[in-house]
């Protein structure tokens, strides 16, 4: 399953996850529309790991925070146990 975050949810999905992979896109770029479906693939072949986008142009401070200057950008976080 892929969840859909902000700036908001993002530390909190970090911390309740050990691994989170995290998309960067916008709706706007063609990249992000053709690496849209392989990122779904691999969110059901991988259940131990959590997938989830953060649209850029809806949460642009998400992108700031993160220092993502391209897009798509994929994001491997760890939670600190």
């Amino acid at each position: 399953m892929i969840n859909e975050l902000d700036q908001d949810n993002l530390g909190e999905i970090v911390s309740s996850n050990d691994t989170v992979i995290v998309q960067y896109s916008a709706t706007w770029c063609g990249n992000c529309r053709i690496m849209k479906p392989k990122f779904k693939k691999l969110a059901t072949e991988n259940e131990g790991v959590s997938f989830v986008i953060v649209d850029a142009e809806k949460f642009p401070e998400s992108r700031k925070l993160a220092t993502v200057d391209n897009l798509p950008t994929l994001q491997p976080l760890k939670a600190a146990n």
